[in-house]
């Protein structure tokens, strides 16, 4: 029986090995990756890229089983990153945009179709016949205002446009993908004008405070948070008074450069800047795959299913699909932060893994998959392939002439040279 059982387990240990470690059983707290656990692949990560502050969440759904603070979110005032900090999520925000868009359509107050100067007259002329659609794909063509205006947030739509409204589709609308900060501008004067409310309205009461988010923000509200803030190098001590101050929701400060001065808080170019703590963001997501906020399949096929205009990568407005399959990733940077949420939605994964950081230009998806590894191996990223070293050519032979023997004189009666080499 003793041979049969180490015959058994030797046939075990090879399949383990020929086919790639299982997935983590749920519950199970050892979670490691490449030898790796979670919080050494982020120490490791914020060191190598200079990341200030960084939060994590873990969804395996329906839970959030995991939601962790690291470093600072200000650097100046020693204030800790938490599971309750706030970072502002970039062009992740189109992704509540898009969802409000979808949910005008199930209202049956816009179709996908429709141009957009329908909906909103100061559309400029050679814009027309853009439709809903091709906005939420980013299949308009439309020139991107943000690469020909100043940033200041307080010019009216109109006039931001007028940098560029003289300009056409920069290719036949629906033909191609390309990112433009326009598309979703006009979205959301579009959800404006659809729904009689203005566009932080309505997403606040039909994703925000429907599904209960209450860490999560638009920029222009931030300001009014209550804070704890420390003077003259004093550490926090409201809390010790009031409740609100105990693990308090408050933003981060973001950071562009390496010498880490601050990005003053402002309401950021995009209208949609959202700030979210990695917790909402999770809840959020939960709520995506359930019908929570988008009940018609059809529609939800739009969020899930790349469009079918052929990109190195697929797409569907700011959600990526690199390939496995299920996998969506939106990603964010802007005003000193960087962000990301990788959402595996086959049913046998049911995992998301948001990464939120305060520092600008960061790809974080790196990161992400690598922490998504440590619950299934098959989920994170592939080592790379050490490139086979090139043999060395041996150096060309030729005869080396002996060495002349050198005479060392040595006392009589000897006289014969002592040869050395």
């Amino acid at each position: 029986m003793k041979k049969h059982g180490l015959v058994w387990l030797i046939a075990a240990s090879a399949a383990f090995v020929t086919s790639g470690a299982p997935a983590t059983e749920r519950g199970n707290s050892d979670l490691v990756f490449q030898g790796k656990s979670i919080d050494q692949m982020v120490v490791e990560y914020m060191r190598e890229k200079k990341i200030p502050g960084l939060s994590v969440a873990i969804v395996q759904a329906p839970y959030i089983t995991r939601v962790t603070g690291y470093g600072y979110s200000d650097t100046g005032r020693k204030l800790l990153s938490a599971s309750r900090t706030l970072f502002q999520i970039g062009q992740m925000a189109e992704a509540y945009t898009a969802v409000a868009v979808l949910q005008l359509v199930e209202d049956g107050k816009v179709k996908l179709d429709d141009p957009i100067e329908q909906h909103v007259p100061l559309t400029p002329a050679p814009w027309h016949g853009v439709t809903v659609r091709q906005l939420l794909q980013h299949q308009s063509g439309l020139p991107d205002y943000t690469k020909a205006t100043p940033k200041n947030p307080g010019d009216p739509p109109a006039q931001m446009f007028q940098a560029v409204a003289e300009q056409g589709p920069l290719f036949p609308p629906g033909s191609q993908y390309a990112p433009s900060a326009t598309d979703y501008l006009l979205l959301q004067l579009l959800i404006e004008t659809a729904s009689g409310q203005s566009y932080e309205s309505f997403v606040r009461a039909r994703q925000f405070d429907r599904l209960g988010l209450k860490e999560t923000f638009f920029a222009g509200e931030i300001p009014q948070l209550p804070r704890d803030l420390p003077e003259g190098g004093e550490k926090p001590k409201k809390f010790l008074q009031e409740a609100v101050f105990i693990n308090p929701v408050e933003p981060a400060t973001g950071y562009r450069d390496d010498d880490l001065k601050p990005v003053p808080l402002s309401d950021a170019l995009f209208r949609s800047a959202i700030y979210a703590s990695a917790s909402d963001i999770s809840f959020w997501d939960i709520a995506l795959a359930g019908d929570l906020m988008l009940k018609n399949a059809d529609l939800k096929k739009l969020v899930f299913t790349p469009a079918s205009i052929k990109t190195d990568i697929p797409t569907s407005g700011p959600w990526r699909f690199p390939g496995r399959p299920g996998l969506m990733i939106a990603s964010g940077s802007a005003d000193g932060f960087s962000s990301v949420l990788c959402r595996f939605t086959d049913p046998k994964d049911l995992l998301c893994v948001t990464v939120l950081a305060n520092r600008e230009g960061i790809d974080l998806e790196p990161l992400a998959l690598q922490i998504a590894g440590a619950y299934d191996p098959s989920l994170g990223p592939k080592p790379k392939a050490t490139p086979a070293a090139t043999p060395t050519p041996a150096p060309a032979t030729s005869p080396t002439p002996a060495p002349k023997p050198t005479t060392t004189p040595v006392p009589k009666p000897s006289s014969t040279p002592t040869a050395t080499p």
